[in-house]
């Protein structure tokens, strides 16, 4: 219903449409002047719809798309420019549908299925590479976006690997989106994401060879894989570590830490040198050394240490 205006209409046509956010629609059209459709447009973008088309000019499109990009389908084509296309896309990535296909670049399409994974939709077929897909992807992790609302296409081996080299980490993605190639990728690329691969795939990682930083990364306070691994403290507790991960290196700092992670030591990597560090740390450790492993040096150790009243520490689990 048309809101009848009688006295000073232009202005109180004005008001009403700086006051009520949308009431263009309710200003008779003799009332809609350039003045009245500015101000409109200023305060909703998608109010543009209802400014009369012989005063859509190019000016008045550009306040309506700069305050809202989902007013990109109202503007005349002959006026979409690509700057205007792109802050269309960059506050609304499903404005695309409205751009014309002669000015969908690789750029535009990017930042549009970057602001809006759905945006994907409308980006034509050629320009669909592994890299744009990988960016929907990730706008849409990032968002939480249910997995039964991420497209199909967005889902592949590779969008996955994309999306892990623009950025997005192992834990934010769904565990059913996790492979072994992923997580090898993940830690080629960044060492720290170490923390966050799945017991599962550990192994895998492992066979690639661990980053040199591996130890600090995983004894450091951290958690190593966000789902369902243990936290660790600054005592070094090695049983939360995944097996694969127990490197010699990662052990030595583990013990250094804390002597009675030698009980999560692999018996694989025990060696004298790993039992040495532990009984320093730790004489209550001397009972995890195998009897082959007893030195003369290790016993004299412990019993140094016990005698300066150094006593045991966190306890570990049993050993793997």
């Amino acid at each position: 219903m048309l809101i009848a205006i009688e006295k000073n209409a232009e202005q109180e046509a004005l008001d009403l449409v700086r006051s009520r956010s949308g009431a263009l629609g309710l200003v008779p059209k003799a009332l809609r002047t350039p003045e009245v459709c500015l101000a409109a447009v200023r305060s909703r973008g998608t109010a543009l719809q209802h400014v009369p088309e012989a005063l859509r000019t190019p000016e008045l499109c550009a306040e309506a798309v700069r305050q809202s990009g989902k007013a990109l389908p109202w503007v005349p084509d002959v006026m979409k420019t690509p700057e205007l296309c792109m802050e269309a896309v960059r506050g609304c990535g499903l404005a695309l549908r409205a751009v014309p296909d002669a000015l969908k670049t690789p750029e535009l399409c990017m930042e549009a299925v970057r602001q809006n994974h759905r945006a994907v939709a409308f980006v034509p077929e050629a320009l669909r590479t592994p890299a744009l897909l990988g960016a929907g992807l990730a706008a849409a992790l990032r968002r939480f976006v249910p997995m039964d609302r991420i497209p199909g296409e967005l889902r592949r081996p590779e969008s996955c690997t994309e999306a892990v080299r623009q950025g997005l980490r192992l834990r934010e993605f769904p565990e059913r989106l996790l492979t072994p190639e992923l997580c090898i990728e993940a830690v080629r690329l960044r060492p720290a994401e170490i923390r966050s691969v799945p017991p599962q795939f550990a192994a895998a990682v492992a066979a690639q060879g661990l980053p040199s930083e591996a130890p600090s990364l995983l004894l450091d306070g951290v958690l190593v894989g966000a789902r369902a691994m243990a936290a660790l403290d600054r005592g070094g507790m090695l049983s939360a570590v995944p097996v694969p991960f127990r490197t010699p290196e990662v052990c030595l700092e583990a013990v250094r830490q804390c002597g009675m992670a030698l009980a999560a030591v692999p018996e694989a990597v025990l060696n004298p040198e790993i039992c040495l560090v532990a009984v320093r740390a730790d004489p209550a450790a001397l009972e995890l050394v195998p009897d082959a492993m007893k030195t003369p040096e290790i016993c004299a150790v412990a019993g140094a240490r016990r005698r300066e009243g150094c006593g045991p520490r966190t306890q570990e689990g049993g050993k793997s």
